[in-house]
């Protein structure tokens, strides 16, 4: 009886570890702190507990970033939101405070700084915090590519990428993808100051988000030049970001 009694106690505990050891790998794996596509990566960087303006509580920090080196990110055409009230996994409640500030990195402009401040101090037992959030874009229905070279490509301008460029004499051939429908762009260059329109063009592949096409043009190309798409209509864009961050 004291054997069987023994095995049950050894039993018991083996699963107390197995379940406990599972439990924390489940956790791990909630813990949601960064989101990408091929336009941006959005990354949760730090928490800050502060006072301000006479409040307890702290900011979250986060980082936004365009895989295009060459491209500027502006507060005026991206947002990001966060929710009014967001809780750590006891439900504990902290409310936001103020606006958001978001900022350029002042030697990258392809990364913007976001943060936030809600109140409340963190609960002693507070291990994540469930932030959701949104990143609201306002694309411009004027995209221009700006310098345009053979050797830039991919190159990514108001959620419009050129993923391919090619060009001989007087003719233009672009491979293009975008977040909003592609088939009623109007394409033209700007050269020398003066905006100039295909005489002739051709769709190769069309689709609502991707587009192949060839142009002919009365001169003769010769780089750099400025790609002008003049997009049908825009909309604005949400992406649902739902942040799952650590609290150290």
């Amino acid at each position: 009886m004291n054997r069987f009694y023994l095995f049950m106690i050894l039993f018991l505990f083996i699963i107390a570890g197995c379940s406990s050891s599972s439990s924390e790998e489940r956790l791990k794996e909630e813990l949601s702190t960064s989101f990408s596509n091929s336009l941006y990566e959005i990354e949760f960087e730090n928490l800050e507990e502060s006072r301000y303006e006479g409040k307890d509580g702290f900011f979250l920090h986060y980082s936004i970033t365009s895989p295009d080196e060459s491209r500027e990110l502006s507060p005026s055409d991206i947002d990001m939101t966060f929710s009014k009230v967001i809780e750590d996994e006891f439900g504990n409640e902290h409310s936001q405070y103020q606006n958001t500030e978001m900022k350029q990195d002042q030697e990258k402009n392809n990364v913007l700084y976001v943060k936030q401040f809600f109140t409340n101090n963190l609960h002693h037992d507070s291990n994540q915090l469930i932030s959701t959030a949104q990143l609201v874009l306002h694309p411009n229905k004027t995209v221009r590519f700006e310098q345009v070279k053979k050797d830039i490509v991919p190159i990514t301008r108001d959620e419009l990428t050129i993923q391919d460029i090619e060009w001989d004499d007087n003719k233009l051939t672009l491979t293009v993808t975008d977040v909003l429908d592609i088939q009623n762009v109007e394409w033209s260059l700007l050269s020398e100051g003066e905006q100039i329109y295909p005489v002739f063009s051709n769709s190769i592949a069309e689709e609502e988000h991707y587009y192949k096409g060839e142009f002919e043009f009365a001169a003769v190309l010769e780089e750099p030049f400025t790609i002008i798409a003049e997009r049908s209509d825009t909309y604005e864009l949400i992406w649902e970001l739902p942040f799952v961050i650590p609290v150290d």
